[in-house]
């Protein structure tokens, strides 16, 4: 899929979020936020722009930063550690204060399918959560990963 068709795909998504004071929202409650972005912004965060939204504004400056460069820390979805392919259900989730761990199966088509986990730090912002920070076993922290 191109990053343009991507893209446009992913802000259509986007728009379906929005909360009353136009940021997007993930919603008020933390494991269903968790489990929607690994759904719903399955590309998150190769396009950093999109997400600025879902993102608190300490994490959405580091995407900014990331987004802009030459030679991007960012080069691969999260979600599949490295690998191309897509998640296809949810497993479980689990929630500790504003820390949400969600496993969830992911397909490939170069690997057998991967029962995977993600830790979701979370934010609430005006009755939203928003992503503080990401963990996988990929990159233990999508925060310290982009320097912070």
């Amino acid at each position: 899929m191109s990053k343009i068709y991507a893209a446009a795909l992913l802000a259509a998504v986007c728009s379906f979020h929005q909360s009353a004071n136009a940021q997007y929202c993930l919603g008020p409650d933390a494991p269903a936020a968790a489990q929607d972005v690994l759904l719903k912004y399955a590309e998150f965060p190769l396009y950093p722009a999109i997400f600025q939204d879902i993102s608190s504004a300490s994490l959405s400056q580091l995407l900014a930063k990331d987004n802009a460069c030459q030679h991007c820390k960012i080069q691969s979805s999260l979600w599949g550690n490295g690998q191309d392919g897509e998640i296809s259900k949810i497993i479980s989730s689990k929630l500790n204060g504003s820390q949400v761990e969600v496993n969830y199966l992911f397909l490939g088509e170069e690997v057998e399918p991967l029962n995977l986990t993600a830790q979701f730090s979370l934010q609430k912002n005006g009755g939203c959560w928003q992503i503080e920070d990401i963990g996988t076993a990929h990159i233990p922290s999508l925060r310290k990963m982009l320097g912070n």
